[in-house]
């Protein structure tokens, strides 16, 4: 027995002898040792056949690939009325048929192996976030072929990131521009507003037009009014005030007039509902391929949640610890001291100002 392609075929082909009959079939299968798998399987089905064991046949299981079509046809079945989320499902599902190993794959072969292969795939692309967002869809398609369909035996185990690892990369100014300069919109708003105040990506999404308050006139340290965080986060720490500088001011103003729903950043297309966040998502992948393209290496960490930390390093030079958790918006102070990292020459102003601070109670003091 052996497997072969044949020209111009990604496909593993099986011939063997058997009872005086030469047996040829494709196997649908793109990995040599899935295909000598199945031509032995093939093989010994024949032979129960030959001496009276008969089988009750089971149905083909799909590929991942395969299975495709009817995922989508119950996602929108399922989530009728909900576009974003339909998309949001779709896109993910596409993303995860660019992994080959699982692409071709019969589902109730998928299993924890070839998803953990899948992740390191996948973080080498995009932040564990992304990737979470990808397991959540593939356990959904696994679970309905199991649950619903009953063409899998079992679904296996799918375990998310639960928490992000620790960023140490902040922007600098050159990237900062390069980024916005080639960012569509609405990702460079959102960056802009990222940059100039930390607000986060879903209290971005969240934001709606009565929590910005613009005023006519700056104030004396320059603010031109109040970003009020108070809808879409559970944790009670998260509902702050936040200031509007100039760059953010001509920002919301634009994005406010053009919204035509109760939310300041609407959907490209469809200005009369609430941005969804594949849209940024998917965005940052096409702004990073861009860059690639024109052989522009970006950090992999670079992106909406980076900006947040390029603040909040910054805004950590100029208050206490304390002011700043509040900005954050976090409930411990240990989660605020992630998001900050001190910077060489940050250091070294510090020691210097204590130091001038020091030689002057060091002066004598001149008689009268």
């Amino acid at each position: 027995m052996r497997v072969f392609r044949r020209p111009r075929s990604p496909y593993y082909y099986f011939d063997f002898d058997l009872g005086g009959t030469t047996h040829v079939k494709s196997t649908r299968l793109k990995s040599e040792r899935q295909a000598l798998d199945y031509a032995a399987a093939y093989r010994l089905k024949l032979i129960k056949r030959q001496v009276g064991i008969v089988e009750e046949e089971k149905p083909r299981v799909p590929t991942f690939q395969e299975f495709q079509a009817p995922f989508d046809a119950w996602i929108d079945a399922q989530h009728a009325g909900k576009p974003g989320t339909i998309k949001f499902y779709k896109s993910n599902y596409r993303k995860l048929l660019e992994f080959e190993p699982m692409r071709d794959l019969p589902l109730d072969r998928i299993d924890e192996a070839v998803i953990e292969r899948f992740k390191f795939w996948a973080l080498r692309k995009v932040g564990r976030t992304t990737v979470n967002r990808y397991l959540a869809t593939l356990r959904k398609g696994l679970r309905y072929a199991w649950r619903k369909l009953k063409i899998i035996d079992k679904a296996p185990v799918i375990d998310q990131y639960q928490n992000e690892r620790q960023v140490e990369y902040v922007f600098d100014e050159a990237t900062y521009q390069l980024w916005i300069s080639n960012a569509e919109e609405p990702l460079r708003s959102a960056s802009i507003l990222a940059r100039n105040s930390g607000i986060t990506r879903i209290e971005m999404l969240n934001l709606e037009k009565d929590c910005v308050v613009i005023r006519k006139e700056p104030d004396e340290d320059g603010n031109w009014g109040d970003l009020i965080i108070k809808r879409g986060l559970k944790r009670r720490a998260r509902k702050r005030v936040l200031k509007i500088n100039q760059e953010s001011k001509a920002v919301l103003e634009n994005l406010i007039s053009q919204s035509k729903c109760r939310h300041v950043f609407s959907q490209p297309r469809h200005t009369d509902q609430k941005l969804q966040p594949w849209v940024l998502e998917s965005e940052m992948e096409r702004l990073r391929e861009q860059l690639a393209r024109d052989k522009i290496k970006l950090d992999p960490d670079a992106g909406l949640h980076t900006l947040r930390h390029t603040f909040l390093t910054e805004a950590g030079e100029h208050t206490d610890a304390f002011t700043l958790q509040y900005i954050a918006g976090h409930d411990s102070i240990k989660t605020t001291m992630r998001y900050v990292h001190p910077r060489a020459e940050s250091v070294s102003r510090a020691f210097g100002r204590i130091n001038q601070h020091q030689n002057q109670k060091k002066k004598p003091v001149e008689s009268a």
